[in-house]
Parts: C-alpha cells; sequence; structure tokens
C-alpha cells in the first residue's frame, strides 16, 4: 500500500521537496527521473574556479623546477649586476627561464583568446607564439628530465645555444605582441574619431538644409470613389482646365534605407559610414553598395 502521508513543511517555512530558487520544470524532471538529473553546481564554485589555481600551482612548481634545472647545467647562477659599487648587486639569472618563458605565454595566450581590440594580424602573432611558447617549454623540461634520468651535469652544447637564446628571444616577441597591441588601440581610436566626425558633418549639412532626411517626391493619391448611390445625375461633363506650366502635385516623402545609403555614397561617403549614417550597420552599407555594383554591371553588361 503507498504511503499517502502529507508532506508537512519544517519549522523554518522552506519545504524539503521545492527548495527556494528550484524551477517548475526542474521539479519536475527530479521527481521524474532522479537518477538523469545531475546537481547543479553551487554558485560559489561557478563563480571561483579554485580547482584552476590549484592545478596552476602544481603545474608552476612542476615548470619551475624544470627551468632552474636546466638552467644550472646550462650556466646560469648567481651574477653581481652592480660590481665596485659597495656590496653590488648579487641576483641569481636562473628565474629569468621560468619567469620569461610562462609570463609571456600567459600573456600571448590572453591576447589570442581574450583580447577584444586585437586585430586579425595580431591574434594570428599570439597564436604562433604560443604555440612555438609551448613546444620550447615543453622540449626545455624534457632535456632537463632526460639529463637528470641519465646522470648527466654536462648538456650538449645545442642544448646550451637553445637555452642561453630563450630570454633573448622571449623579450623580443614581447616586445612586437605590445607594439601591435598600441598600434591596435590607436587604429581603432583613430577610426572612432573620424567616424565621429564623419557623424557630425552629416548632422550639419542635414541642419543646414532643414530637411533632416534625404527625401524623394511622389504624386498625390487620387480622390476616393463614390458608389452609384452617391453619384448625382448624369449631367455633361464640363471641360477641366489645363493646370498651370510648371505646377507640380507631388509632395515629398522619406527615402527607403537602401536609396539614402545610395544618395550618401554619392556625395563622397564609404559604404560603412553610409550605412551607419543612415540608421542601420556598416555591413548593411556594403551590402547595398555590392548590390547596387552588381546591378550596374549587370546592365552595362546587358
Amino acid at each position: 500500500m503507498s504511503n499517502t502521508s502529507p508532506v508537512t513543511r519544517p519549522a523554518g517555512g522552506k519545504s524539503p521537496l521545492y527548495p527556494r530558487g528550484t524551477t517548475t520544470l526542474r521539479l519536475m524532471a527530479k521527481h521524474a527521473f532522479p537518477e538523469n538529473l545531475a546537481p547543479a553546481a553551487p554558485r560559489w564554485l561557478r563563480r571561483h574556479p579554485w580547482p584552476l589555481v590549484v592545478i596552476a600551482g602544481a603545474a608552476a612548481v612542476t615548470i619551475w623546477s624544470g627551468w632552474v634545472g636546466i638552467g644550472l647545467m646550462c650556466g646560469f647562477g648567481p651574477v653581481n649586476l652592480l660590481p665596485g659599487i659597495g656590496s653590488g648587486l648579487h641576483v641569481n639569472t636562473v628565474i629569468t627561464l621560468p619567469v620569461g618563458m610562462e609570463a609571456y605565454a600567459a600573456y600571448a595566450l590572453y591576447v589570442w583568446l581574450a583580447s577584444t581590440e586585437a586585430s586579425d594580424d595580431t591574434r594570428k602573432f599570439a597564436r604562433w607564439s604560443v604555440i612555438g611558447a609551448l613546444a620550447l617549454g615543453c622540449a626545455g623540461q624534457v632535456s632537463y628530465h632526460l639529463l637528470d634520468s641519465y646522470h648527466l651535469t654536462r648538456p650538449p652544447a645545442f642544448v646550451v645555444v637553445l637555452v642561453s637564446c630563450l630570454p633573448v628571444f622571449t623579450l623580443f616577441l614581447a616586445a612586437a605582441l605590445v607594439h601591435m597591441m598600441h598600434a591596435d588601440a590607436r587604429k581603432a581610436r583613430e577610426e572612432e574619431a573620424a567616424e565621429a566626425a564623419r557623424k557630425q558633418a552629416l548632422a550639419e549639412a542635414r541642419a543646414q538644409r532643414g530637411t533632416g532626411t534625404p527625401q524623394r517626391k511622389r504624386k498625390a493619391s487620387p480622390p476616393k470613389r463614390k458608389t452609384a448611390a452617391e453619384l448625382p445625375p448624369a449631367s455633361p461633363e464640363p471641360s477641366l482646365p489645363e493646370p498651370p506650366a510648371g505646377e507640380d502635385a507631388e509632395e515629398s516623402v522619406p527615402l527607403s534605407p537602401r536609396e539614402q545609403i545610395l544618395e550618401l555614397i554619392a556625395g563622397g561617403m564609404t559604404p560603412s559610414a553610409a550605412g551607419e549614417a543612415a540608421g542601420r550597420s556598416d555591413s548593411y552599407g556594403r551590402q547595398v553598395w555590392r548590390e547596387h555594383m552588381k546591378e550596374t554591371h549587370g546592365e552595362a553588361t546587358a
């Protein structure tokens, strides 16, 4: 016999069957198919990905030890940077390998995947430099562990040459990437300023013209026809007077967005700027211009 006892609400006021913030569909799925519904991750876990910090910390220890080991084998070590000035400034240069290589790899990875100001060329440069940094990092780790496993303290000459050139190579890549990012930001600011200037000039021209938007003329709509019951008795039709010469029974109406864009392009604006000036996107302006060029070339060919 099934249990039909009613569900009681606890003293706190929260139902054990319907927790707060749970949607109706989720509740239905939970009670209909409890084995197929995975529990949602806690909010603190979604906002704070602490597992990534743990993984990165473990990887950093391993990478640091590998670079320090291969650096010591290749001649990196304590150096007095200020000889003859007091006691000098002693620095262990072996830390330049892990700091320089991994910091640049992380920055290039950000430019490649997350930057919103980088151009296509900058992203391509960052992508290939990330791949190169990853390959060099793997080669350095493998070289150190191979030498250590065979109990060798003197690496081959080509390993010493490669490891010695890594700081210079990293500095070159980092400087080039930073300059490309600054160039992209400067180009974006110049384009925004030019676009703002074009819009301001267009607004001033419309204000001086007094029309607001380009307009065209159309014929006035004909009068509404009367029914047979409303018509007066038939009578001889008087001759209609001729309209005065030069009188035009036309009124102005706004142009369509396509015609506005073509008119603005004819006035010297670019298709992208004309599309935005007409209240549409720059891609729509380029599309209208391409269609117009196809139609023009098609008529010329025919």
